[in-house]
């Protein structure tokens, strides 16, 4: 007896699923764009809102009635990490601009050690807290810091290159400073996007039911194709114009930084929505929070984003030669 062919149909409920993410889309691009676009204490403000709320969600997944401070303890980790650089500098020096401060990405070990004793002592004081829920804590609470940290730099290195002075609304610098950090959301968002809609048009062949149930490789090397396609164009036709996402790293004289750049964010892209998926299967949950109708929280949403901003800014940092400094 023959299987008939498998078809996929846009069915009302994916119809108005889609209809949600696009317009949440719509609505946090024209809020996040002029903000990524001024950069500086604007985006740096938008990074500690962002990695707060992303503590908060890491410890809520578990579903468990947790003591505030846990809550605490976590956020004070999550923002300690994150913040290292900015804390560094102001340390030694007096901060005007917070761009200043991330000339690199660095994971201070005597902070991550004190998380550590301060996770295990709320397991210590708190019988519903395991070994195991204090590990998961730890992993995605440190993933979380270093990818806000990661895109601070990535949105605030291109500004070191240029040791011009300028004023807080410089409107070319502010353009010239942003193209870096557009090219890496370029990568994740038609990752994201192109996998999904080549998916749920195309899709056939599970990846990983038990993760996730809805990827498919044809959504997977869609996104993967798509991704490569707009981020590398992007990169180059502003190379051509005299005007490269970073000098002396992506320009035309180093293409091959382009390609091999592009041709990572979309594998990393998939790899971070699959191992923040996997957590919300451990706990059986649909997302970390609601804060962005039809996207979920801010780790649904910055799942992806989180490990392709650490890959580019190592990235970046290894050509460099400043990696861990």
């Amino acid at each position: 007896m023959s299987r008939e062919p498998v078809t996929n149909k846009l069915t009302n409920e994916v119809k108005k699923s889609m209809k949600t993410r696009i317009l949440t889309a719509v609505v946090g691009i024209a809020v996040m764009l002029p903000i990524v676009f001024l950069g500086d204490w604007f985006f740096f403000a938008v990074g500690v809102f962002f990695a707060s709320v992303g503590a908060y969600e890491i410890i809520h997944s578990n579903k468990k009635d947790f003591s505030i401070w846990l809550y605490i303890v976590s956020i004070a980790l999550v923002l300690s990490v994150m913040l290292w650089p900015f804390l560094r500098a102001i340390m030694h020096t007096d901060v005007s601009h917070v761009y200043n401060t991330f000339e690199n990405i660095y994971i201070p070990n005597i902070i991550l050690f004190g998380g550590i004793v301060a996770i295990f002592i709320v397991v210590i004081l708190n019988t519903a807290i395991t070994v195991t829920d204090a590990c998961y804590y730890f992993v995605f609470l440190f993933i979380v810091a270093l990818g806000i940290q990661s895109a601070l730099y990535v949105r605030f290195v291109p500004s070191l290159y240029n040791p011009t002075p300028r004023a807080f609304f410089n409107w070319f610098d502010n353009f010239e400073s942003s193209t870096l950090m557009f090219y890496v959301l370029f990568g994740c968002f038609f990752t994201d996007t192109g996998a999904y809609f080549i998916g749920v048009l195309f899709g056939k062949h599970k990846i990983n039911e038990r993760i996730s149930p809805k990827k498919t490789y044809e959504g997977f090397f869609g996104g993967i194709i798509i991704s490569f396609i707009i981020s590398s164009l992007f990169a180059f036709i502003l190379a051509l114009c005299h005007h490269p996402i970073l000098a002396g790293v992506f320009d035309l004289e180093h293409w091959y930084h382009i390609v091999g750049l592009s041709a990572l964010m979309p594998i990393m892209a998939t790899l971070g929505d699959f191992v923040f998926s996997a957590a919300k299967r451990q706990f059986g949950i649909k997302d970390f929070g609601s804060i962005f109708p039809g996207h979920g929280g801010v780790c649904d949403r910055l799942d992806s984003l989180i490990f392709v901003f650490i890959t580019a800014a190592i990235y970046i940092c290894i050509v460099e030669g400043t990696i861990f400094i």
